[in-house]
């Protein structure tokens, strides 16, 4: 379209190479001219890879078609991942309601829950070993001190 703009006028087409630019400008997929890529032409893409990939596969294992859709999906679920605040997400997806976007997005939440909780899990086990080393340094020092410690051992045995 900026081609044929350029042969017919010779003074519209900075300005609209100027509008492409500026509008354009943080598309994922645009052509070579900056602009956005036909849906069909993308489409037709993702479909050709698929196609490569799956020429190698089995036919168990072939990789499923996707929509440019998908990417949507799968950046705000590593936003979500990650620990971006689903406000945030909703406002950059232009959701009118944080509901909207947690029903489309929750399903991240419970293996994040479960993340966390391992986590947690793992910083009480760092504490309660280091209780228990920080235990028998004081066991150890007061036994120098004193200069004798009596073992249980001993009294039971």
């Amino acid at each position: 379209m900026l081609r044929i703009v350029e042969q017919r006028s010779g003074s519209v087409a900075p300005i609209l190479r100027l509008f492409f630019i500026v509008s354009f400008k943080d598309f994922l997929f645009t052509t070579k001219f900056n602009t956005p890529v036909i849906e069909q032409t993308f489409l037709d893409a993702i479909d050709r890879i698929i196609d490569e990939i799956n020429s190698v596969r089995d036919i168990f294992d072939e990789f499923e078609r996707i929509t440019p859709h998908c990417f949507r999906h799968t950046f705000a679920t590593r936003c979500i991942e990650s620990g971006m605040k689903p406000k945030v997400l909703q406002k950059i997806w232009g959701h009118a309601t944080l509901q909207m976007t947690m029903d489309l997005y929750a399903h991240v939440l419970p293996q994040m829950e479960i993340d966390k909780i391992e986590l947690l899990e793992n910083e009480m086990k760092k504490m309660d070993d280091m209780d228990m080393q920080i235990a028998n340094e004081r066991y150890e020092a007061r036994r120098k001190q004193k200069g004798k410690v009596i073992e249980l051992s001993t009294i039971t045995g």
